[in-house]
This record gives C-alpha cells, sequence and structure tokens, in this order.
C-alpha cells in the first residue's frame, strides 16, 4: 500500500516517468496484488497517450469484468486489434456482453469466435462460450454449422454426429424453416470435409434424400441403410416423413408400428412437427368402435404412464370439440403429477394452451404441496399469457404470491404480474412490481431494461 501511495504522490507531482518506472518494478513482482499497479499504470499510458501493451490490458480488463466495471472493458478493449490476441479478446468481450444482456453483440462475437477458431484450426472450444451458444442461441444454425466444421476438424465422432442430429432435425423443429434445401446443402458440404467414415456418408445421404422431390430406383436402397441405421424416435420419424412423400404407402404402414413402438415414442412430437402423419398413429372413430365390438380385452398389466399414449391416440385433434374430450377422459384418468404436469407443457408446446389450462385445473383440484402447487400456477399463467387473459394472469400471480413463503419464490409472479399489467395498461401498478424485484434482486432476468421501457411511455 505504501508503494501505491507513493506512486499516486509522484503523478500528483507530475513525476511521470518515475512513478511508471515504480510500477514497471512492482509488476515483475509476484508478491503483491497486480490490480491497483495494472490500472495505474493503465493511466500513465493514457495521460502520455500511448498504447498500453496488450497482454497486459487483456489482463486489467480480466480484473475489472470480475468486479463488474463491465462498461469499462467494453470501452477500453475497443482500442485493442492485434490478431495475435484477437481469441483473448473475444472471450473477455463475450462475458462483458452477456453481463450487460447486450444479445445482439453478444451473437457476434460468439460467432466471430467460432469462425476464428475454425480458420486458425484449433478445433478445442472454452466451454464457457459454447454454454453461452446453448443458452441463448440453442437453434441458431449459422452457430451450430460451425460447431459441426471444428467438431469434424477435432475428429469428435460423438460430438460431430449429435450436431449432425441436431442440425437436420432444426430444419423440422423450428415453425416456418427458412431456406431448408440451402440449409441441408450447407450440412452436406461440411460432412464432405470429414474423413470418410461411413456415418458420415450415411448423414450425407439423409440430407439428400429430405431435398429430393421425386424417388429414383437408387434410392431404395438407402432407404433400406436408414432403417437399419436410426435407432432414434426422431429420426425414424423423418424416415416415415420421407416414406409418406415419396407415396411409398404400405411401406409407411408397416414402418410405422415399428415407429409405434419405439420406447420414446411421443404422439405430441408428431402433432407438433409431423402432424401429416399422425393419419398412420390413430384410428377414425367408427373404425374405433368396429374393432371395440369385435373385441373387448382389458389388460390389467397396463402400467399408468401407458394410458398417457393411448389418451393422445384417440383424440381427434382436428375436432372442435377435443377440449371437451381431453377434459371428460381426465376425469376418470388416473396420472400422477408428474405426468398431469408434462402432459400440459407438452400441449403449451403444440401451441393448444386451452387444453394446457383445462389439464391444470384438474391438477388444481388434487391437494398439493406448496412447492409443487407454485409450479402448477406458474405453468398456468403462461397458458393464460397464450391466450391473452392477462386480467386472469393478474389474479393467478396474486394468488401464488399470497402462496409464496419468501421473496424469491415470488420474484417469478412478480415480473409475469408486471407483464400482464402493462398489457392491461396499468403501468404505474407493473412498475411497483418491477422496483421490488430490482429491491430483491437487481439481476432477475430483463427487469431493469422492462422497467427503462415502461418509463418511456
Amino acid at each position: 500500500m505504501e508503494s501505491i501511495f507513493q506512486i499516486r504522490q509522484m503523478m500528483a507531482e507530475q513525476k511521470i516517468n518515475d512513478a511508471e518506472s515504480l510500477i514497471e518494478v512492482q509488476l515483475t513482482s509476484a508478491n503483491h496484488d497486480r490490480r491497483d499497479y495494472l490500472e495505474l499504470y493503465h493511466e500513465i499510458f493514457s495521460i502520455k497517450h500511448k498504447k498500453f501493451p496488450t497482454k497486459l490490458l487483456y489482463e486489467l480488463a480480466r480484473l475489472k469484468l470480475n468486479e463488474g466495471q463491465t462498461e469499462w472493458v467494453i470501452n477500453n478493449l475497443r482500442e485493442s486489434s492485434e490478431k495475435a490476441f484477437k481469441l483473448t479478446r473475444l472471450k473477455i468481450e463475450i462475458e462483458a456482453y452477456e453481463r450487460l444482456g447486450q444479445f445482439h453483440e453478444l451473437y457476434r462475437k460468439i460467432s466471430e469466435f467460432l469462425i476464428l477458431h475454425f480458420e486458425k484450426k484449433t478445433p478445442l472450444i472454452d466451454e464457457k462460450i459454447l454454454n453461452y451458444q446453448k443458452r441463448y442461441f440453442r437453434n441458431d444454425f449459422g452457430l451450430k454449422l460451425t460447431i459441426l466444421s471444428l467438431s469434424i476438424l477435432k475428429e469428435d465422432d460423438e460430438s460431430t454426429e449429435g450436431m449432425t442430429k441436431d442440425l437436420i432435425l432444426l430444419n423440422f423443429e423450428v415453425p416456418n424453416p427458412r431456406d431448408v434445401e440451402g440449409k441441408l446443402d450447407s450440412i452436406i458440404e461440411i460432412l464432405k470435409t470429414g474423413k470418410k467414415k461411413s456415418f458420415l456418408e450415411i448423414y450425407q445421404a439423409l440430407c439428400q434424400m429430405i431435398i429430393k422431390n421425386k424417388i429414383e430406383r437408387v434410392d431404395y436402397k438407402k432407404l433400406i441403410e436408414f432403417i437399419i441405421y436410426f435407432e432414434e424416435f426422431k429420426f425414424q420419424v423423418i424416415i416415415l416423413h420421407l416414406l409418406d412423400k415419396f407415396d411409398l404407402i404400405s411401406e409407411a404402414r408397416a414402418y410405422s408400428e415399428i415407429v409405434k413402438n419405439h420406447p420414446n415414442f411421443n404422439f405430441v412430437y408428431l402433432d407438433k412437427f409431423f402432424s401429416h402423419l399422425k393419419k398412420y398413429f390413430y384410428k377414425k372413430k367408427n373404425e374405433q368402435k368396429e374393432s371395440a365390438s369385435i373385441s373387448e380385452v382389458i389388460d390389467l398389466k397396463l402400467e399408468i404412464f401407458e394410458k398417457k399414449e393411448w389418451i393422445l391416440e384417440n383424440v381427434d385433434f382436428q375436432d372442435e370439440s377435443y377440449v371437451k374430450e381431453i377434459r371428460q377422459i381426465l376425469k376418470f384418468s388416473t396420472f400422477s403429477f408428474q405426468q398431469h404436469y408434462d402432459l400440459a407443457i407438452s400441449f403449451i408446446q403444440i401451441e393448444m394452451p386451452l387444453v394446457a389450462l383445462v389439464i391444470i385445473e384438474k391438477v388444481l383440484e388434487e391437494k398439493l404441496e406448496q412447492e409443487l402447487k407454485l409450479k402448477v400456477l406458474y405453468l398456468k399463467t403462461n397458458c393464460l399469457f397464450e391466450l391473452k387473459d392477462f386480467r386472469k394472469v393478474v389474479d393467478v400471480c396474486h394468488d401464488a404470491i399470497s402462496l409464496s413463503q419468501d421473496d424469491k419464490e415470488a420474484m417469478s409472479f412478480l415480473y409475469n404480474q408486471a407483464e400482464a399489467l402493462a398489457q392491461l395498461g396499468e403501468l404505474k401498478e407493473a412498475k411497483k412490481n418491477l422496483l421490488r424485484i430490482i429491491s430483491i434482486d437487481e439481476t432477475y432476468r430483463m427487469t431493469k431494461d422492462r422497467l427503462r421501457t415502461l418509463d418511456e411511455y
């Protein structure tokens, strides 16, 4: 501390060169905290209008970032442009933009970071950067494609196959996918850069088959290879989609039995992403009555969870009365709490919030522990938001806040209630909620940004 005081005294007396020399001596020693010396050293370079050494700048930036001085980090790293340290700079910037919640810049820096890794042929990536990609840009095709390139470069077969699957599924699992053919062509080109491995060729062939509009004689062999190779439920569904697309109806019907018996069979997934394939998995009502009259066998060994598939298979989702059917079926259901909860989430995911709400109301009729009840009430607010019933959102949140044992439990409901109040035009009350959240945890979600937005009205 004496040295720090002495250096400051020198600077005050305009003895800048002496102060600089003393700092350089101190920085060569490992027996002190470097942070204060680095800051003074940076200050001296600013006074002299000299460029601060890049390595020391990044060291100081990391220390400042740990102290929460994010703006300082962003402003000072803009001046750094040395290519040799670019990856280090990008890592610090990525963390800084993430803390600031500036997601456009965060995306740009992550993209730049991954591309630079590929250009340098350095496939090992900091796990923290990959976690940011998964957390904020999980479904971004461009970032995932670059990560696939790096996995191939690293010769990590498991990661390569996993990322390839994710990229193919993205073309089916996002609403209104754009330029599917172009994206699949990109996957094919990236896979071609890998060493010749049979699984890479399988995925290239699958992408090519998805793009095709007309089947050729040579493609039958590939379809057989797909059926043998792919065991995952989602890829079996894609194969069924191909059989259906190429009007191989008898083959599709036979293969649908394999898909139906998959241990991870999920009718909700089919309904959401491959609704045209539902015809292979449930019978029309008159056919159900005929089959019921022929044989009425009850299997007493049926487990409870198996009934979930039966319910989904027998509900006609195109019928406007499906909500009533769900309500009627639920009267006799013996599902556990978790099964009801998962079913409700599934209906929210396939954009059927009204059906999910019916299930949630059924769950809330039961006597639930406080923690589980809060969990269900939070799900209920999500349904009501989808239905744009903002007044009910306010009421449900009020009940949940009263039920919460502490402020932290109440925060998510305070936030949702604030959003609903804002939609209702009750901005003053919405701001009160946001201010209360900030008093509990000022970093919670996007509370500060939301408050600033409301202040503009």
